[in-house]
């Protein structure tokens, strides 16, 4: 596996573009109105490549964030290929478009599925429950929810000439010599009671121990709570899910971490990336600085249990939370940083924050969504 990248900012390129008829994945990640701006140059540059992108909460390139940019990986295969399907999710629920997605996808030779997905319209623990009933038990899946800053308005993933809203876009890597790695850690300290969630509509939230939850935050906000919803991406839910809501008697004890994407101020709900169960535990979250660093520190060690002696070259794929970005402000490289010191120089650091993270946990081969959490995907060939 061969990478190189590339940055458009400003109108230009850091760099002079080098055609490349061997190349044959592109990851265009940023903002959509450069994409649209370039994407004819790159499919000149890159004829025989599948293009895929997303926006986001800011671009990953190494071991900098980015934003109004488009940052460019080109991917040069070894003996490993790809193949990309789309689904709507508004003209279709989230169970049939995994399906269809997972059809598109001949499970000869898959090794790993990248996810890019809407984050705005979309139920992430729907999709990532869906996507493990559609996929093959031992493919490994990761990816992350689009995003638009905070403005939680737009949000859009891109193939080739299209830039779609209400997407989910999958990208197969398929290989006998393909390796993937993964890890994901949250980092966060909650704080206050244990509330019972009483009422919620999947990942709708309306109360919490017969009280409004939107209150709740308000309350915790104060001044800011007219800022909602980003305001509230610094206080994420714990939640623990009530037993009857799996089989598995190790996820139903696992917490997850549930961050807003939407008020409704006259309804008083509150709407989350992924499900809350009635009958849910939910404990308000806070930011432990150190323990945020140090939970990317864990996620890079967990991905690089794949890492074995004939690796020489690869991808690095980040996914992080909005959330993450706003409360470590100038100190989120160094999350990234830290990273990069235990994986090294060998791989080209790609990724973006995001509204929602996809990744199995640490000991778990089952794909969830995760919230204020760093996740990362580690690919490479032997």
């Amino acid at each position: 596996m061969k990478t190189t990248q590339y940055c458009f900012e400003n109108d230009e390129w850091d760099k002079p573009i080098i055609c490349d008829l061997d190349a044959r994945l592109v990851f265009a990640i940023g903002s959509v109105a450069l994409y649209c701006g370039v994407k004819r140059q790159l499919k000149e540059a890159f004829p025989n490549a599948e293009i895929i992108g997303c926006t986001t909460a800011g671009v990953i390139q190494n071991t900098e964030i980015l934003d109004d940019v488009l940052a460019i990986t080109v991917v040069n295969l070894d003996s490993s290929r790809v193949r990309i399907a789309t689904e709507s999710i508004t003209e279709q629920d989230i169970a049939s478009a995994a399906d269809k997605l997972a059809c598109a996808l001949p499970d000869d030779d898959l090794k790993y599925v990248m996810v890019l997905s809407d984050g705005h319209v979309v139920n992430g623990s729907e999709l990532a429950r869906c996507l493990n009933i559609a996929l093959p038990t031992e493919v490994i899946c990761t990816g992350g929810l689009a995003a638009d800053g905070t403005d939680f308005k737009q949000t859009y993933v891109w193939h080739n000439d299209i830039c779609y809203e209400g997407v989910v876009l999958v990208c197969g890597f398929y290989g006998a010599n393909l390796h993937v790695g993964f890890g994901s850690e949250g980092g966060w300290d909650p704080f206050g009671p244990e509330r019972i969630v009483t009422e919620s509509d999947k990942n709708v939230l309306y109360t919490l121990d017969d009280k409004p939850a939107l209150a709740l935050y308000e309350k915790y906000l104060g001044e800011h709570a007219n800022e909602l919803p980003a305001a509230a991406l610094r206080f994420p839910l714990l939640v623990r899910y009530p037993r009857s809501d799996t089989n598995d008697a190790k996820q139903k004890c696992k917490p997850v971490i549930r961050t807003i994407l939407d008020v409704d101020k006259q309804k008083r709900s509150m709407t989350f990336a992924g499900d809350i169960p009635r009958g849910s535990t939910a404990t308000l979250m806070k930011a432990n600085f150190e323990r945020l660093i140090d939970a990317s520190e864990i996620a890079a060690e967990s991905a690089s249990k794949a890492i074995s002696h004939d690796m020489c070259n690869g991808l690095v794929f980040m996914v992080s939370c909005v959330g993450r970005r706003l409360v470590l402000n100038q100190r989120t490289e160094e999350e990234l940083e830290v990273a990069y010191d235990i994986l090294g120089p060998s791989f080209n650091y790609l990724g973006f924050y995001s509204y929602g993270e996809l990744a199995p946990n640490n000991h778990s081969s089952h794909t969830r969504l995760h919230n204020q959490t760093m996740t990362i995907t580690l690919i490479y060939e032997s």
